[in-house]
């Protein structure tokens, strides 16, 4: 009976170990099937990764080229932009100046306008005073009816002559109205010739001034 129970026992632990061994097995295959497991998904994830990475190389790519392309048209809406304000700073200033010009020149303008009265009054007033005392002086004289030069004979009330000639030469028109002949005298001029040789005279006295 104790044989059998010795081999009763050993057989036990035989079993015992088999069973442990059976149990290793199990463990390390589910261990192989978790690191199985655990390393495919690491790869996937490694895929999604690269693929996120592109993903973003792509992005910044288009991005840059966005971006490129913004700053062109920027670029080229700020230059024209500046351009137009330049045109138009240009024309302001153009505008202002030719502005300023012109009230410098209507200033200018009034201001010879003024001085040319100024001097156009003052000539105008220094003739009208020469012209006041010449015409004075002429209103002192005695003129010629028949040739208006200065005269030095007088004939009758206001009727002088410069020469026994010119007092010739107007008697067909003046003795209708001499003064001289309705008191007998046919030709003053005659008869004042013929005083003037007998006396010794030119005729008439000349009429003063």
């Amino acid at each position: 009976m104790i044989k059998t129970d010795e081999e009763d026992m050993d057989q036990g632990l035989n079993e015992g170990a088999s069973v442990s061994e059976l149990n290793a097995d199990v463990q390390q295959q589910q261990l192989q099937q978790q690191q199985q497991e655990q390393q495919q998904p690491q790869s996937n994830s490694s895929i999604q990764d690269e693929r996120v990475l592109h993903i973003f190389i792509d992005l910044q790519k288009h991005w840059l080229s966005e971006l490129q392309c913004s700053r062109e048209k920027i670029l080229v809406e700020m230059t024209e932009k500046l351009h137009q304000e330049f045109l138009s700073d240009q024309q302001k200033i153009r505008t202002e100046l030719l502005t300023e010009f012109k009230q410098e020149l209507d200033d200018v303008r009034s201001s010879l306008e003024e001085r040319y009265r100024e001097m156009i009054n003052a000539d105008v007033a220094q003739m009208e005073a020469t012209h006041r005392r010449e015409l004075s002086g002429i209103k002192k004289k005695q003129w010629c009816w028949h040739c208006e030069n200065e005269a030095v004979y007088f004939c009758c009330w206001n009727t002088s002559y410069c020469s026994q000639q010119c007092q010739h030469d107007h008697w067909r028109t003046h003795r209708k109205y001499c003064r001289r002949r309705k008191g007998g005298k046919e030709d003053p001029a005659i008869d004042q010739g013929k005083k003037g040789n007998s006396n010794g005279t030119n005729g008439d006295a000349p009429v003063s001034g």
